[in-house]
């Protein structure tokens, strides 16, 4: 009995490992046979469709029809409401409550894995929430906009956590489509513009963390720009002639655009240290333009002072210029955030310096910096404060009026009125001194283009206010003289001063911290030539003339020259091997 036992379990054995033998041959050949009917242009037989494969349009209907009981369960209370059986502020109560218990359906769906749907309840609460909002505020005025934007901000808050929570996309988008059109409904409606500017600015920064969490990127696009246009009418309604809200007020809520902004853009950048974005470049400039121009704006408009706000400007500016070279510039590099950073520490140290200066102490300060961001900028390498030194150049020299001055100097009428030169106009060429003396920033090759940039703005700005000062100052000594300032002699004074300033720009192209010098050297050139046949040609007497004539040939020949050699001993003073070649 046992012999036989143990045959019968051989014989089982044996088909067993015969019949996993033929299970491996089979699967061997398939995949062959298959690749050999393609290559013969067979079509390939496309897999049975199963019903588990197929769209279940069964789950597809019962959803919709789920939504529409939802959304009937909303019209029930508002036939109820209108017949009077529900108290206005009850109905209107109770159909909050319901948007809200389908927020938490939603909520439980998504957690069980029911996406489809946590999206349908969380829709349908969606499409109950923001109508009832907007007609018990603009219809029926159940509530004041102040309560009914708290409503909205705690709805949409409401919502779009559980879009975070359950990682629905297309909630996160109901949610925040139906509170920016709600909102915008509101205030066109109510025409209160502070508590509805105030939710979208809290609507931008909640979608600008969404995005940066969830990589849900375009969702904050439409928000920051209606934030900003909220932001634009509420500056307007400010400055009408009769303001509606009170200035104070106004310049929180704008000061609040910026500092949401800014604050959630430098905990992503510093604490996580991640690199600006392009939206967070267009919104910072939106955000400084709008927010921070208009409370300077409404606080000028309305008098309330700007002091504080000036104060504050330059606070900030100091402290993104620590950030930028005491931070960024150790940890991360000199990358996109420095240069982010550094672009906000100009912009509110110039406003701030703007609010609280005036006059020729903003001239001084101006040109100080500008010495000074030129120094810092040659010494240790900083691109940045050598853009930024041509910045505060240029600022010193506009607060100073110098664009006027320099204009009437080279273009005006004989008539003058020709002045020695001002204080403001020696503290601009005192800073562009300083600026060109401090010489050039050991930039990378890609980037000295730039550096060129910025030192050519300060050659142009001392050329032009040097050129304007000379000019004004010779006819002015002329006058005192007893010479009468006739067109013909102030033709010859500015063609001179132009020959000269020519020759000056290409004798010092030929140090290597004044090459951008020797750019402007044709410009002048072209530009006293036309000079000559426009006004030297017309207003000016043989007697006086041939001085003009004189200057500019002198001037058209010496000036090239100069350039060609200072170019060569550039190179010999770079490469003094080369001189022995």
């Amino acid at each position: 009995m046992d012999e036989r036992l143990s045959r019968v379990e051989s014989a089982v054995e044996e088909l067993s490992q015969r019949f996993a033998d033929l299970e491996r041959r089979v699967a061997a050949i398939e995949p062959v046979t298959a690749a050999a009917s393609t290559a013969k242009g067979e079509p390939a037989r496309p897999p049975a469709l199963t019903p588990a494969a197929a769209p279940d349009a069964v789950a597809i209907l019962a959803l919709i029809g789920r939504t529409l009981i939802i959304l009937g369960g909303g019209y029930l209370l508002r036939a109820l409401t209108e017949a009077g059986a529900l108290p206005g502020g009850a109905g209107a109560a109770f159909g909050l409550a319901y948007a809200g218990l389908m927020l938490l359906a939603a909520d439980r769906a998504g957690g069980r894995g029911r996406n489809a749907a946590a999206t349908a309840c969380g829709v349908a609460a969606t499409l109950l929430a923001y109508p009832l909002l907007w007609e018990i505020t603009a219809r029926f005025a159940l509530v004041g906009p102040a309560g009914s934007a708290a409503a909205l901000a705690a709805f949409t808050g409401a919502a779009l956590l559980v879009a975070w929570r359950r990682r629905a996309h297309a909630f996160a988008w109901a949610a925040t489509l139906g509170g920016l059109a709600a909102s915008v409904g509101l205030l066109v409606a109510t025409r209160a513009t502070i508590p509805y500017a105030a939710f979208l600015v809290a609507l931008g920064v909640a979608t600008l963390w969404l995005g940066y969490d969830r990589e849900w990127k375009l969702l904050r696009w439409p928000v920051a720009l209606a934030a900003d246009f909220a932001a634009v009418g509420l500056i307007l309604r400010a400055l009408s002639d009769a303001p509606s809200n009170p200035p104070g007020l106004v310049v929180t809520v704008l000061l609040a655009l910026v500092g949401a902004y800014l604050a959630s853009i430098a905990a992503r950048t510093l604490a996580r240290g991640r690199d600006v974005i392009p939206f967070e470049v267009v919104q910072t400039g939106a955000a400084l333009v709008v927010g921070l121009g208009g409370a300077v704006a409404v606080s000028r408009g309305t008098g309330i002072g700007t002091a504080g706000l000036g104060a504050s400007s330059l606070v900030l500016g100091a402290l993104s210029y620590a950030v930028a070279f005491a931070f960024v510039d150790k940890r991360q590099g000199r990358g996109r955030n420095f240069y982010f950073y550094t672009s906000l520490g100009i912009v509110f140290t110039l406003v701030g310096g703007r609010l609280l200066l005036s006059g020729g102490a903003q001239v001084a300060v101006w040109a100080g910096l500008a010495a000074l961001t030129g120094w810092l900028g040659a010494r240790f390498a900083r691109l940045a404060l050598s853009l930024h030194s041509a910045v505060y150049l240029s600022a010193a020299a506009f607060q100073a009026g110098m664009s006027g001055s320099v204009i009437a100097a080279l273009a005006g009428g004989a008539s003058g009125p020709w002045t020695l030169p001002t204080a403001g106009a020696l503290l601009v060429l005192g800073g562009g001194v300083l600026c060109a003396a401090a010489g050039r920033c050991a930039e990378r090759e890609g980037a000295r283009w730039l550096s060129g940039v910025a030192r050519l703005v300060v050659a142009t700005i001392l050329v032009g206010v040097g050129g304007g000062v000379l000019i004004s100052s010779l006819v002015a000594v002329l006058s005192v003289r007893g010479a009468v300032a006739t067109p013909g002699m102030v033709a010859t004074t500015r063609t001179v001063v132009l020959a000269l300033a020519s020759i000056a720009l290409a004798w010092s192209a030929r140090f290597d911290r004044l090459r951008e010098w020797g750019w402007l050297v044709y410009p002048v050139l072209l530009g006293t030539a036309l000079k000559l046949v426009v006004e030297d040609l017309r207003v000016s007497p043989a007697s006086v003339l041939f001085i003009a004539l004189a200057a500019y040939g002198i001037a058209l020949a010496l000036a090239p020259r100069l350039l060609r050699s200072g170019a060569r001993f550039r190179v010999l003073a770079s490469h003094p091997s080369a001189e022995a070649g």
